[in-house]
C-alpha cells in the first residue's frame, strides 16, 4: 500500500517540470502517482464540436509519455494508476467529437502498456446537465456497454484493469448537486460484472471517489462494503459538502473514521491515492512542497492506522 497523489501536466509544470516535479515528490516521501491525462489548451465548447487537443498527437504524447516514464524509474516512483482525459463523452456533442474522446482513451491505454500502468480510470457516460437531458436512461446504459466493451481487446493486450467512478451531476442554473451514473453502487456493481462477463476475466473494477460521495450523502464505509473486492482504485480528497473542491483530507467535512473502517472491512490492498488536484492548485508554487509533504503525512497516518488495526485482528 503506497502513497499516491494524482498529478497531470499543469501541476508537473507549476512544480517546473517533469524531473523537478518528481524529485519534489521524492523529498516529500510520495511513492507514487495517478497520472491524470487532460487537454487545457480546449475548451468545453470546443470539446463539442471536435477540435482536438495539440497534447493527443503523437510525436506531443509519445515524448510526454517516455519523459514520465524516464523521471518515474529515475527517482523510483511508481505510475500505479492513470485516469483517462474527462469528459468520456459529451451528450449533445458532434458524433466525431466523441469519436475523439473514445481516441483519446484508447491511446491512453497504451499510455498504460507503455508505462506498464495497471490501472486505468475511465469515467462512466452520463448526461451532465441535470436541468436539460438529452439521455434517457436506457441510452446511458446502452452507450456505457457499446464504450466500455469496445476498449476490452485493447485492456487486454495491454494489461489494464479499467475502473470505473462514481459520478454526480449538476443544475448548472441553481448549483445543485444530485445523482449520476454509478453513484448508486448496485448500478456500478451491475456494470462491473457484466463488462467482465463479456470480458470472460476480471478486466473491469471501481475507482470509490470519496469526495463524490460526500457530495451527495453517501457513506464511505457502506459503500466500500456493498462493491467489495470490486475497489481495486480510489480517489482520496475533502470539500464542504457542497462544490467538488478536492481539497486534502481533513479541510473538509469527510468522516475519514468511516473510511478509514471501510477500507480495512473489505481488506483493500491498493494504494491510498491522493486526488487533491484543489489543494495544489489554490496554493503558489513555492508552497507546493508543503502540500505534497501534508499529503505524505495523511499518507503515512492513515496507512498505519489500517496497518495497526489489521495487526490488531489478526
Amino acid at each position: 500500500m503506497k502513497i499516491s497523489i494524482s498529478l497531470h501536466r499543469e501541476n508537473f509544470e507549476k512544480l517546473g517540470g517533469i524531473d523537478a516535479g518528481f524529485a519534489a515528490l521524492k523529498e516529500a516521501g510520495i511513492e507514487a502517482i495517478e497520472y491524470a491525462f487532460i487537454t487545457p489548451d480546449i475548451g468545453w465548447e470546443d470539446m463539442k464540436v471536435g477540435k482536438r487537443s495539440k497534447y493527443f498527437e503523437d510525436e506531443i504524447f509519445w515524448d510526454h509519455a517516455k519523459e514520465l516514464k524516464a523521471a518515474a524509474l529515475k527517482y523510483d516512483i511508481e505510475i500505479d494508476q492513470c485516469h483517462a482525459p474527462m469528459p468520456s463523452f459529451i451528450s449533445g456533442a458532434t458524433d466525431e467529437a466523441n469519436e475523439i474522446f473514445r481516441e483519446y482513451t484508447a491511446k491512453t491505454i497504451e499510455f498504460c502498456g507503455f508505462c506498464n500502468v495497471k490501472t486505468l480510470v475511465i469515467h462512466p457516460l452520463f448526461d451532465g446537465s441535470y436541468r436539460f437531458p438529452k439521455m434517457t436512461k436506457e441510452d446511458e446504459i446502452m452507450a456505457n456497454f457499446d464504450f466500455y466493451t469496445s476498449f476490452i481487446p485493447l485492456l487486454k493486450r495491454n494489461g489494464v484493469v479499467c475502473c470505473l467512478e462514481n459520478m454526480f451531476t449538476q443544475d448548472w442554473k441553481s448549483k445543485k448537486i444530485y445523482t449520476a451514473c454509478c453513484s448508486d453502487m448496485n448500478e456500478a456493481i451491475y456494470y462491473i460484472d457484466a463488462f467482465n462477463r463479456i470480458a470472460e476475466e476480471d478486466l473491469f473494477g471501481f475507482c470509490l471517489d470519496i469526495g463524490h460521495l460526500l457530495l451527495l450523502g453517501l457513506d464511505g464505509k457502506t459503500c466500500m462494503e456493498k462493491l467489495g473486492d470490486r475497489v481495486k482504485a480510489l480517489h482520496i480528497h475533502d470539500n464542504d459538502g457542497v462544490d467538488d473542491q478536492h481539497l486534502s483530507p481533513y479541510l473538509g467535512v469527510n468522516d475519514w473514521e468511516r473510511f478509514l473502517k471501510g477500507v480495512i472491512a473489505i481488506g483493500y490492498e491498493g494504494n491510498l491515492n491522493f486526488e487533491n488536484c484543489g489543494s495544489l492548485k489554490q496554493v503558489p508554487p513555492a508552497l507546493l512542497p508543503s502540500v505534497l509533504r501534508y499529503t505524505a503525512d495523511v499518507g503515512n497516518y492513515f496507512r498505519a492506522r489500517i496497518e495497526k488495526t489489521r495487526a490488531a485482528q489478526a
